[in-house]
């Protein structure tokens, strides 16, 4: 205590400031680097989860978008309107068969790994549900319409 006492003024005023000065540069460095820090997570999130987010909310709109074709060949009476609604049909089941090749070689996380694969499981019944109402529908026999409960059993 004896030491501040005999300081002089001027002394006690530039160690003061140069302490908060000193401080000051501390908490700036720790600043920056949280904020590389963040940078990156943000990166991360916006180039692997951001796009796969993306990915399978597409995949999920083209679920929805062969399920609507197949309940408007089921509401339609002209054949060429169901002919049209099966091209429809036969592109998005392309695409979507893209997108799950791309999920599958970006999927890292086992959650994802495990979800794909149960997905990948239950297509083909899936699949075979969609082939069969299109046969179905497609053909000129009205005994063999098809009954969308089949359809909506392998939905769920």
């Amino acid at each position: 205590m004896q030491f501040i006492k005999n300081m002089k003024i001027s002394t006690m005023l530039g160690t003061g400031f140069a302490s908060v000065i000193i401080i000051s540069l501390c908490v700036a460095i720790l600043g920056r680097s949280q904020l590389i820090s963040l940078g990156n997570d943000m990166e991360l999130l916006a180039d692997r989860s951001l796009n796969n987010l993306l990915l399978t909310q597409e995949l999920k709109t083209g679920f929805d978008a062969v399920a609507r074709s197949v309940r408007n060949m089921a509401l339609y009476q002209d054949h060429e309107r169901k002919l049209e609604e099966k091209q429809v049909i036969d592109t998005t089941i392309a695409r979507n068969t893209e997108l799950l090749e791309k999920l599958n070689e970006r999927a890292n996380l086992p959650a994802g790994k495990a979800l794909l694969a149960q997905l990948a499981n239950l297509r083909p019944a899936y699949m075979s549900a969609v082939k069969d109402a299109i046969t179905r529908e497609l053909s000129d026999n009205p005994e063999e319409k098809m009954m969308l409960d089949d359809m909506r059993r392998t939905q769920l």
